[in-house]
């Protein structure tokens, strides 16, 4: 008897026999309940460590899971973005297009009197060592810019030939062509001893000849150049300009009572300013420090919970990257850009732009640069709550669109003057209306009068000696006023009333000034004013008290393009001291400046015109044909220079107030701060609707080659987007909000909570009474419509006549609902929360680092005594001092060094470097590899086949002729029964 057949019978007995059966269903029960218990104890002892387990909390770059410590799961990635500013590849690609930039913009000039030279120029770099022989090239000068840089100046027999020339590279560096102008206040600029520029008035300057101009001038000239509008000469020394001038920028000539020459000193522009900032192209911003391998230890040490590493580049890779690591992806710059045809870039924002359509990147991103690393534990919760808000941290204020307007008056239903300008979009309409309230900044005013305008003015006489009688009449005579002369040029230009109604006004025909300064009248621009005392001030009353040039209080400090001309003969002209005579008036001196009086009486005279070169593309009247960009230099070749307000901001700072223009237009005016410079969490799906919002911006954005003052600034445009972004809340959901007992309708507690929503606190009875009236209004009107409802008990006050308010009611009411709209019909489209000042401070550290060694080693020991969680080390160091540099990077790796010295999985061991530096040759390697790989696999096949045939040779014979006969058979079958079939047929 076999074994199975023996265990079945004795399987068959135990089961007939009752007691027997009991027993063993409750082993059975005992053995089930004794696995869930063990399986209960395994499960809460689960090694997690190991990989597949809990895989969701377990999916990231340390392998560890954290549901301890996460609130909740969801996965987040880290995008870096890199480059190697040290490769030389990479800085021939940045000379290559810095150059077409230059040659683009030497296309057109936008200076005054700006044309093309017989010169090209080469800036001296001396970290080159370049040199030049000067006695075997002779015709070569080295000189000295307003800004401090060596250039040498390389003339050419003709223009054509220069600009020829200035296509050049050499010695890492291009030659540009060198532009003659006569605006002092451009960049670049070098002043020659011997060069003028000529302008003639009442003859074609392309017939003037150097002869004709030598008989005006003598016979001093070496050198002679005529353009279509301006002739340029260089005269034979510089006594000759000096004798020419007289020691004064420009000088006029009466030729004839039909010809006048007007002469400027010319200067040199040795490279013309582009909308790329110089310090775009400066080594430093894309130096490789290693910042990058020190902030992926900062990462694996105090952020292991995320998921995965991005590192976008143009094609680079870090030599010690370990590239097998699976955690770990390098993007170039083509995957991401939806139009590769903005390739290369060599811009952070273009890059920026695209980030998010990395494949396979989490929903949420942490986008982190590469000069950030982390100082201590940071978690999910440092950038969304647990609700899901997103934690926004903010720094200082986006820079003011003028030194005299801060955004905080723009848009204020207050016309500020100073703030009247483009720059500062015309104070946010609030000078558009004619009776607004004007007011004026500047940080000096003498007092706190009002003034009202003063009518048919005088011009003041002066005293002087015959200084010029010409120009001082010129000044004087004509009944439409200096500025406004008919010109024969052929562009346009605005008339007074237009200039009144950019700088604003208090009535419709005055702008408003002070009188606490000279009066130097020009009718229908500069307007006397009087006290607010009922006292007449008549042109025999005032006097020059004394004539006080103080640097703090200029009268003529930002007016309109000729401030700077009236303010020559301002000084130039000899006065007599005497006192002011009106009656009733306080002497005041100019030493007597008071400081930080209110804006709402602020009105200096300077802070009363502003320079605004946006009103050139202000449609002209009919009668008025003047150039507003040439109104100087009709007048003897001058061009006021602004300096104070045309401040220099870098590129990064143009594009804070491009994107705060365009935050403006869409959200309204407010004062907006900058996010702090920190790891910032992105949703990508917010980013998509940010860019499908301003689309044109950010395709423009995209473009660019390198950073551009119309960038959309990443981190600014996306915060602001996501605090300003609001959805509209119905009035159905309004009404529940506010029904507190979900009673279906308001009580009058309730509507009492409404009425503070709706108005100022304290309330005032007329809006109680006001507000009541309509519900009841509307409940008579519309009671044939509304549906019966009894009001519930207890929620009407003993003396309240209200109806029943529903829901039906509210709605169909409309001036409630139209109310409740206003008010409340707006909500935030995402949850925020903006972290406190001072939690930011505590957390967030940028430092900036300068050349000075001994700053540089206060900032590290301030961040080994107290590391904050977010660390930015910004590269500020000047270019120039080159050893400095040197050893402050050396210092700056032992920091890094001393903070973070064990290396991440993602470097390579120290004695390893990687073979690939561009990843086209690792794609390379890779498809080599793959192909190999391929072709030895194939290789081994055959080699299996052939060892199979050679074994069994027999074997392998007969089962080729069973096939054959088989196949043969079943062939000769099939043609049996065809030829039967047709047979039968």
């Amino acid at each position: 008897m076999s074994t199975f057949k023996l265990l079945q019978r004795q399987t068959y007995s135990i089961l007939s026999n009752k007691c027997y059966l009991i027993i063993c269903i409750l082993l059975l029960n005992t053995t089930i309940i004794s696995i869930l218990h063990f399986c209960e104890v395994w499960l809460r002892n689960w090694p997690f460590n190991k990989k597949g387990s809990m895989k969701s909390y377990n999916d990231n770059i340390g392998g560890v899971p954290y549901c301890d410590k996460l609130c909740q799961y969801f996965p987040i990635d880290v995008v870096y973005t890199w480059v190697n500013g040290s490769d030389p590849i990479f800085i021939q690609k940045i000379q290559e297009y810095q150059r077409i930039i230059n040659l683009v913009a030497s296309d057109s000039c936008s200076f005054d009197a700006c044309v093309p030279s017989h010169m090209t120029a080469l800036r001296l770099n001396l970290s080159q060592h370049i040199s030049f022989n000067m006695e075997k090239y002779p015709s070569f000068e080295i000189v000295t810019t307003t800004a401090g840089e060596q250039w040498v100046i390389v003339p050419w027999k003709s223009i054509e030939l220069a600009t020829q020339n200035s296509k050049f590279v050499l010695a890492n560096a291009s030659f540009s062509q060198v532009y003659w102008t006569t605006a002092k206040s451009a960049k670049n600029i070098y002043t020659p001893n011997n060069t003028i520029a000529l302008n003639v008035l009442g003859r074609e300057i392309e017939f003037l000849t150097k002869e004709q101009v030598e008989q005006w001038i003598g016979k001093v000239i070496d050198n002679f150049w005529v353009y279509s509008q301006i002739a340029y000469a260089q005269l034979r020394s510089e006594h000759h300009v000096s004798a020419l001038l007289e020691g004064k920028p420009w000088r006029k000539f009466v030729i004839s009572h039909k010809v006048m020459l007007n002469i400027t000193r010319g200067y040199y522009i040795l490279e013309l300013p582009t909308e790329v900032d110089a310090s775009d192209f400066a080594p430093s911003r894309f130096e490789d420090k290693e910042e990058l391998r020190y902030s992926l230890r900062s990462l694996e040490k105090y952020a292991p919970w995320v998921r995965k590493v991005y590192i976008v580049t143009n094609g680079q890779i870090p030599y010690w990257l370990d590239l097998s690591n699976p955690r770990l992806t390098i993007v170039t710059h083509n995957t991401i850009f939806s139009n590769t045809s903005h390739l290369p870039t060599f811009s952070s924002p273009a890059i920026e732009t695209h980030i998010h359509r990395i494949p396979g990147l989490s929903d949420k991103f942490l986008y982190i640069n590469d000069d950030i690393f982390f100082g201590q534990d940071i978690w999910p919760q440092d950038f969304i709550t647990h609700r899901g808000s997103q934690k926004v941290y903010l720094s200082w204020a986006v820079p003011d669109c003028t030194p005299f307007c801060p955004w905080s008056w723009v848009g204020d239903k207050t016309c500020d003057v100073p703030c009247n300008i483009s720059v500062c979009e015309y104070d946010g309409g609030d000078c558009n209306h004619i009776n607004r309230e004007v007011h004026h900044l500047h940080k000096h005013s003498l007092d706190n009068h009002e003034y009202e305008d003063y009518r048919n003015e005088k011009y003041l006489k002066y005293e002087h000696d015959n200084y010029d009688n010409n120009i001082i009449e010129s000044l004087k005579s004509n009944e439409n006023n200096l500025l406004f002369q008919p010109y024969n040029v052929g562009d346009k230009y605005q008339n007074d009333e237009d200039i009144e109604k950019m700088l604003g006004t208090l009535s419709k025909e005055h702008v408003v000034l002070s009188s606490n300064v000279v009066k130097l009248l020009f009718r229908g621009i500069f307007k006397a004013i009087k006290s607010n005392k009922n006292h007449s001030i008549s042109e025999q009353d005032m006097w020059i008290k004394e004539l006080v040039q103080d640097s703090n209080v200029s009268p003529f400090k930002s007016s309109v393009l000729l401030s700077k001309l009236i303010f020559k003969y301002f000084n130039s002209t000899k006065y007599k001291k005497k006192q002011f005579m009106t009656e009733n008036q306080r002497q005041k001196k100019l030493e007597n400046v008071k400081e930080n009086f209110k804006k709402e009486n602020l009105s200096l005279f300077s802070s009363s015109f502003v320079y605004d070169t946006a009103l050139i593309s202000i449609p002209a009247k009919e009668s008025i044909q003047v150039p507003a960009k040439e109104l100087a230099n009709r007048f003897y070749g001058f061009n006021p220079e602004l300096s104070d307000f045309n401040r220099k901001i870098d590129t990064f700072a143009q594009s804070l107030l491009h994107v705060n223009s365009l935050l403006n237009k869409r959200y309204g005016f407010k004062a907006r701060k900058v996010p702090a410079h920190m790891p910032h969490l992105i949703d990508k799906h917010i980013m998509e609707e940010l860019q499908a919002t301003f689309k044109n911006e950010y395709r423009q954005t995209s473009s660019h080659k390198f950073r551009n003052s119309k960038d959309m600034q990443y981190s600014f445009a996306y915060f602001y987007f996501l605090m300003s972004e609001e959805t509209n809340v119905p009035i159905s959901e309004i009404f529940k909000k506010f029904d507190s007992d979900s009673s279906g309708t308001w009580s009058d507690r309730e509507i009492r909570t409404i009425l503070t929503r709706l108005y100022d606190l304290p309330l005032q009875r007329s809006s109680i009474v006001e507000f009541e009236s309509e519900i009841l209004h509307c409940a008579a009107f519309l009671k044939n419509i509304l549906s019966s409802v009894v009001t519930p008990p207890i929620e009407r006050y003993l003396d309240s006549k209200l109806p029943t308010v529903t829901e039906q009611l509210v709605r169909e009411c409309e001036p409630i609902s139209n109310l409740l709209i206003k008010k409340l019909g707006k909500k935030k489209h995402y949850a925020y929360n903006s972290v406190k000042l001072v939690d930011r401070q505590a957390l967030v550290g940028f430092y900036m680092l300068t050349s000075n060694l001994s700053h540089v080693l206060l900032i590290l020991d301030k961040i080994r005594q107290n590391p904050k969680k977010f660390i930015c080390l910004n590269d500020n160091m000047d270019g120039s001092r080159k050893s400095d540099n040197h050893l402050i990077r050396t210092i700056l790796l032992d920091f890094y060094h001393s903070l973070l010295p064990i290396p991440s999985q993602f470097e390579l061991p120290s004695e390893l470097r990687n073979r690939f530096l561009y990843h086209e040759e690792f794609l390379a390697w890779q498809a080599q590899k793959k192909a190999i790989s391929k072709i030895i696999c194939l290789v081994i096949i055959i080699l299996a086949i052939g060892l199979v045939v050679l074994i069994y040779k027999n074997e392998c014979v007969n089962l080729s002729t069973s096939l054959w006969k088989f196949c043969f058979f079943k062939t000769s079958s099939c043609k049996g029964r065809k030829k039967e079939l047709i047979h039968k047929a």
